[in-house]
């Protein structure tokens, strides 16, 4: 063999298929690239994602004008309260927009008047989620008070605290999760004899309670 052959076969790419195993070097080359163009392949490890955090709620007045205005002082005459006409309304109704991005999360609410700790009779009850196939991220909550809440024969203040929340505490009005899944709201009431309207001082409606 010349030196000029003995020069060729040293410069021939070490790539090419072995003479014994036709291919060889073919094949290495082509799962070299598998193996860099589908990394994926090598993820023997299931992925995990934290669940999304839980969004408060929140609490606004209805589109249409409520009776009652969200955080602002409210008046009764207290002929209203204390009539026995039949036909009459025996509660006052009350009206609110929960918005909330949880869309499939069932909510609870409950409506404390005064210093009780459990709500009246009608003033509790879910929140399910909508069903509408938009706009489900507010849901319309309405519940009524009985007259006899705000004491007819008391004139004077009455507070009513709306309290919605993801859950209760077992048997309680009180939120599980006060910081991070319950929203408030609350209406101060005046009860007062029909045209007298300065009869109750209601910026003392906070201390009074």
């Amino acid at each position: 063999m010349s030196g000029m052959e003995r020069e060729r076969e040293v410069q021939i790419p070490g790539s090419a298929p072995d003479p014994g195993l036709p291919h060889r070097g073919i094949g290495v080359a082509l799962s070299t690239l598998l193996a860099v163009l589908l990394p994926s392949c090598l993820i023997t490890q299931p992925v995990h994602f934290d669940p999304p955090a839980n969004s408060p709620p929140a609490i606004y007045d209805t589109a249409a004008s409520p009776i009652f205005h969200l955080n602002r002082v409210g008046l009764i005459p207290h002929d209203v309260l204390s009539t026995t006409d039949a036909g009459m309304p025996t509660s006052v109704p009350f009206s609110v927009v929960v918005y909330d991005p949880d869309v499939d999360q069932t909510l609870h609410y409950a409506a404390l008047i005064d210093n009780s700790a459990t709500p009246c009779t009608g003033c509790n009850g879910d929140l399910t989620p909508s069903m509408l196939p938009t706009g489900r991220d507010r849901r319309t909550l309405s519940f009524d008070v009985p007259f006899v809440q705000f004491q007819p024969t008391v004139l004077g203040c009455h507070r009513v605290h709306l309290i919605v929340t993801g859950d209760f505490q077992s048997g309680t009005a009180l939120p599980r999760d006060p910081l991070n899944d319950t929203a408030t709201a609350t209406w101060w009431i005046a009860v007062q004899p029909t045209g007298m309207a300065s009869a109750v001082d209601m910026t003392q409606c906070p201390a009074s309670l």
